[in-house]
């Protein structure tokens, strides 16, 4: 266990250092440097559904949506700041 709530990423699998099972990195050298791509890998199944799921999760969580049960947080307000408050630091 690497702290409190947390798995070792090699233990699951979804450690994050890498394109998943379906698509390789590829390198390439548009403009004289070289960029890592995804790429299919033949034969693979395409990962269309995991793409989508983690768009859905992402959208979901930029509009704060909570699954019922789940802790709620307070949204802390920030403290507003006017221009003669920058001006005096």
């Amino acid at each position: 266990m690497r702290g409190a709530g947390r798995t070792n990423p090699s233990r699951h699998g979804l450690g994050g250092a890498g394109p998943p099972e379906s698509e390789q990195w590829i390198d390439v050298q548009p403009l004289g440097r070289t960029v890592r791509e995804c790429s299919p890998k033949p034969g693979k199944p395409d990962n269309h559904w995991l793409d989508c799921l983690v768009g859905c999760a992402v959208a979901a969580s930029m509009l704060r949506v909570r699954v019922p049960g789940q802790d709620a947080r307070p949204v802390q307000q920030r403290k507003r700041y006017t221009q003669a408050d920058l001006r005096r630091q």
